[in-house]
């Protein structure tokens, strides 16, 4: 029953209730039995109502977050760490928030993400095994030299579809050492983003940012500035398998990190 039928019905009860008080009934039972039942019918009503009103309220705060897609901030989140979840711009995102460089935020701010649901990214399987290597690729123009960030085989390779297509697969020893694919600051150091285990994110420029997944230990803290080649964590397990899920995203989306990677 839609809320606004609900409160009419509610409303009709309790007239008539009201009306047989000062009236009386036009029937021959007693007026204090046709009182009586339309009491107990009120009240089993006004039972139920309360119940429906409960999911109707439900639906009605899942409706108003829906259109506001507010989003509150928790101990150890950042403005980069936020956009990287919802799949946008973090310089789009501090602007809609009127947030300035560098992009301070607090636990129990909320954030406003304009309308853009968060991804329903699919649960993280066993990584693909690659069978052939993808033709050649269109490079991305960017200055200065990127490095691989592990020296294993790439065994899951970049489809642009949830966790494991966002990025690609490398394949490794645990404990293995991780570098930095580009120079940049560290922007995100944890685990608060689903399907990634122990991550860091680094922004290499204001349009590049680049994310190491399922750490072991990391060697790097927030705001901290790397060089290219330099170690920023060692490697760790994803479904029991040492590898690290790697992902470069320009201006809020993935890419694929082969167009500006170097040959293998």
């Amino acid at each position: 029953m839609p809320c606004e039928q609900l409160y009419f019905s509610l409303t009709v009860y309790h007239t008539l209730e009201l009306q047989i008080s000062a009236n009386g009934w036009p029937d021959s039972r007693p007026i204090e039995t046709v009182k009586t039942k339309c009491f107990a019918g009120f009240w089993c009503l006004a039972c139920l109502a309360s119940l429906l009103l409960a999911g109707c309220t439900h639906v009605l705060n899942w409706r108003a977050q829906s259109r506001r897609h507010e989003y509150t901030v928790k101990r150890g989140d950042t403005l980069y760490s936020i956009a990287w979840h919802y799949d946008v711009d973090y310089r789009q995102l501090a602007a809609w928030n009127r947030i300035a460089s560098p992009y301070l935020i607090y636990p129990g701010e909320r954030i406003q993400v304009a309308g853009a649901p968060p991804v329903n990214r699919p649960a993280v399987s066993a990584p693909t095994l690659a069978t052939s290597r993808p033709p050649p690729l269109a490079r991305h123009r960017y200055r200065g030299p990127w490095v691989w960030p592990a020296a294993g085989e790439m065994i899951g390779h970049f489809t642009g579809q949830g966790v494991n297509g966002s990025g690609i697969d490398i394949a490794g020893k645990a404990n293995e050492t991780i570098v930095a694919a580009h120079s940049g600051r560290v922007v995100y150091v944890g685990s608060g983003l689903p399907g990634y285990g122990r991550l860091i994110i680094i922004r290499d420029s204001a349009e590049y940012l680049s994310a190491y997944a399922f750490n072991q230990q990391i060697r790097v803290v927030e705001g901290m500035v790397v060089k290219t080649g330099q170690p920023i964590a060692d490697m760790g397990l994803r479904n029991g398998r040492a590898l690290l899920h790697f992902e470069i995203r320009r201006n809020g989306h993935p890419i694929n990190p082969l167009t500006l990677l170097p040959d293998q």
